[in-house]
């Protein structure tokens, strides 16, 4: 016999579920949101004679089709939040350790070693402009995660109040959370501010080099000639270091 406390716990999955179909037009999830939300209405409204089968059956065809989830059209499904943002952190290589992402710690010194002083800048302005990529991608994924996580999380939950296991997805939350969340949101600790203060150095030579460039290549458009390279020296030098900064909760 079920308890009336997890039938009512399925009953509120279910009431989710209607939603979400209910803002489809195809005649398919039309119908199977009828059906769910006539589950439900006979549930409640059953009399003491007949109320436990109707709510057995109405939990029934809600876990039923909670099951078969991933079958539904993929706008449709409750953790289609999820599975964009895990491949992107896959495709990013979001278990890299690393402050870099094509320059790994290896290469940070042996790229310069035997390079003359003017390519040693050019080679540490990529580095500079590496590092700080890796920074606008880490940003891009916590906003991103930011607005995924309240949605799915209620999803996890919904779940496990109906009895439903949902260790697959709870694990993907916690391994997103780990990911894209801030590590350290203290903003009175004086190293995380120092910290802080040196990524707001490196954007802001990120936006002089990416205007520096973008000026000359609209003059090498307008004058359809090709430009000597311009000397790193000639213009004010971006303030980057070959050495990644102290790790910080900035980076991942």
């Amino acid at each position: 016999m079920e308890s009336l406390a997890r039938s009512e716990a399925v009953i509120e999955l279910g009431t989710q579920l209607v939603g979400e179909l209910s803002s489809d037009a195809g005649l398919l999830t039309q119908w199977m949101a009828h059906d769910i939300a006539s589950h439900i209405s006979n549930a409640k409204s059953a009399g003491p004679e007949t109320q436990q089968s109707a709510r057995e059956e109405c939990s029934n065809a809600i876990l039923s089709l909670w099951a078969h989830q991933n079958a539904l059209p993929a706008h449709l499904q409750p953790f289609r939040e999820l599975e964009p943002i895990l491949r992107t952190l896959a495709a990013l290589d979001g278990d890299n350790e690393d402050s870099y992402r094509h320059f790994p710690s290896f290469l940070r010194q042996a790229v310069t070693m035997d390079a003359d002083e003017e390519t040693k800048r050019w080679l540490t302005m990529a580095m500079g402009v590496d590092f700080t990529a890796r920074l606008l991608i880490q940003q891009a994924l916590r906003s991103a995660g930011a607005r995924s996580l309240s949605k799915i999380e209620s999803w996890v939950q919904l779940a496990a109040n109906a009895g439903v296991d949902p260790t697959p997805e709870l694990q993907a939350v916690e391994f997103l959370k780990a990911r894209v969340a801030s590590k350290n949101d203290d903003e009175d600790n004086t190293d995380t501010k120092a910290a802080r203060s040196q990524t707001i150095a490196k954007l802001r030579s990120f936006i002089t080099i990416a205007s520096l460039l973008a000026d000359r290549m609209q003059a090498e458009v307008e004058s359809s000639a090709e430009l000597e390279p311009e000397s790193v020296s000639e213009v004010d030098e971006p303030e980057f270091e070959i050495a990644p900064l102290e790790r910080s909760q900035d980076v991942n």
